[in-house]
Parts: structure tokens; sequence; C-alpha cells
């Protein structure tokens, strides 16, 4: 009777045992099916800047504990596929929308249907005034054109006159990196600014208008790239710059950053890309667990010039290194 009651103490416990690690399992299954899923829709599949977004995105995926499905239009231009992506994402299940709009005009009315669904919509990279989304995480456009505006003036000083270059279709952030940098000059400087040449399509076409503004105007100082595409227009018209002629860039890609080490470029305006999309998961899982966070987002972008390219801090921001 002791043997038999002793046996059934055994069975009893070794079941407790057995139910214990299948609740386990079925808790950690379901704490995997809970994870909080969350689409981000960058405005392009290809280029260093949505790679190193990326990058910064899963980084923050990874420390958050987040499920993240990465998701693009094949050209940065193709608003209209933005649009079907954020009606997929909304079709096929997610707890939150994270996307840099390529044409606030056209994808406001659909952003907007989907807040009301209760589906959170973050908006990182690109900002619109007109059409202001609540949650924004990027650069503040227009501060960072009055920056631009202040490496000018460390640059030729007070006096002088400077070439503007930028992409018309890359209106949205050019626009207010503009605005900024005519603002701080306007308003501290005597510098004056050529007349804009519009209708700029291409990097080619910024290089065959830097050189023709160049023998329009030969008094230019500074040749001044709003954006990273004008950048590199300016740098292929400009391989042999003559001495005293300064150029000011915008980017942050290898071969941006190669013209700055062969001396074409003198200072680089640089995005910190990997911030913003690290900061881009940690505000939406805070926003989804309920904390504290900065509705509004700014990261600065750093200065940096021959001397200060190699430096550990602007490697970091350069080659995302963790």
């Amino acid at each position: 009777m002791k043997i038999d009651q002793r046996n059934g103490v055994i069975w009893l416990v070794a079941g407790l045992i057995i139910m214990l690690i299948v609740l386990y399992r079925l808790n950690g299954d379901f704490e995997q099916t809970e994870k909080m899923q969350i689409t981000i829709i960058t405005k392009s599949k290809y280029g260093e800047n949505w790679e190193t977004i990326s990058k910064g995105i899963q980084a923050g995926a990874n420390e958050f504990g987040v499920t993240v499905k990465l998701l693009a239009p094949d050209s940065n231009k193709d608003v209209e596929a933005q649009k079907t992506l954020l009606q997929a994402a909304s079709t096929n299940g997610t707890d939150a929308i994270i996307i840099a709009p390529i044409d606030y005009k056209v994808l406001n009315e659909t952003m907007e249907d989907l807040s009301k669904q209760g589906i959170p919509m973050i908006t990182m990279v690109s900002r619109n005034e007109r059409y202001p989304n609540k949650y924004y995480i990027g650069l503040d456009h227009y501060e960072t054109g009055k920056k631009i505006g202040r490496v000018i003036v460390k640059e030729i000083g007070t006096k002088g006159v400077v070439s503007l270059m930028g992409m018309v279709e890359l209106s949205d952030d050019n626009v207010m990196r503009e605005k900024g940098i005519r603002d701080y000059l306007s308003e501290h400087t005597s510098i004056s600014i050529v007349e804009k040449v519009e209708n700029i399509t291409g990097e080619f076409s910024i290089t065959m208008h830097t050189n023709n503004m160049l023998k329009k105007h030969p008094e230019i100082n500074a040749f001044v790239g709003i954006d990273e595409e004008a950048t590199r227009g300016i740098c292929l018209a400009l391989k042999n710059k003559k001495p005293g002629l300064t150029v000011i860039g915008y980017g942050s890609s290898h071969d941006i950053v190669n013209n700055l080490e062969l001396k074409v470029i003198d200072k680089l305006v640089v995005p910190n890309y990997f911030g913003i999309g690290y900061m881009a998961i940690k505000n939406t899982v805070d926003y989804m667990n309920k904390k504290e966070f900065d509705e509004i987002t700014y990261i600065e972008p750093m200065v940096i010039d021959l001397d200060s390219v190699y430096d550990e801090n602007v490697q970091k921001v350069l080659f995302s290194i963790q």
C-alpha cells in the first residue's frame, strides 16, 4: 500500500512538471505571437540613406523586441506605389506604421483614414507644414538650412556671392532648407545669392548648370548643395576647382564623403540617418506602451570637414557603427 502511494505521488509530481513545461512553452509561443508588429514604408528600396535608416530600424527592433516589416516603392518618385503600400499594410494587419512620405499632399487623406481606424501613424525624414502629422522623427529642415547659412559665413565671411543648387522634385525638404539658408544670410550678412536655376532634374543637369553658372558669374565664392544629388552634381563639375572657391555639401553617402577626402567639398552637413531609424522605433514603441516621449523628435545633423571626418563620433554616424 505504501509503495502504491509512493508511486502515486511520483506520478503526480511528474505530471505537474510536464504540465509546467507545456504551459511555459505555450506561454513563450503566446508571447511570440503577441510581439508588436510595426510596418515601415520608406521612399525607395535603393540608396545608402535608406540602408542606413534600415540599420537603425533593425537595431531599435532588436533592442525593444518588436517585429518590423520594411516596405518601399522601387522609385522615390512613385507616390502612388507608396499609397498602395499604406493601404496593404492596413489590410494585412499591423500595430503601427512609420512612413517617410514622398508627397504629403497625395498621401494625407490615406494617412488620416488609417489614423481614424486606430493605426498609429508616425512620419520620419520628411515633414510638411501644410500637412503636419502629430508624430515625426527626423531633421528640422528649416533649422538645417540656417545651420548651412552659418557654415557659409564661417567659410567666406559676411560678404560674397553664393550659388544654391537643389533638386526640384525633392521639394518638400529642399524648400525648407533653402528658406533657412536665405533667411539666415539676409538677417546676418550682406551675402548675395545668384539666381537659382529652376527645373533641374538630375545630378548631371546640376553639373551642367554649375559650369554655366561659374562662367556667367565668375565672382561666385561658394557653391552650396542643398541635397545629395545636387552635391554630387557640383562635385562632378568642380573636381579641379580653382583656389578660393568653396563647396558646401549635404549628405552622408560614401561617394560624397570621398569628395570631402579629395578636398572637392570643404564642409559637409551630415544627417544622422541611423539615429532617425532607431528613434523612429523607440518612439513608436513608447507610444504603443503609453510612455511619455517627444511627439516631434528632431535629430540634428553634424557639420564635418577633412580635419574631423576620421573622428570616432563622426565615423559612427557615417558608417552606422553601434
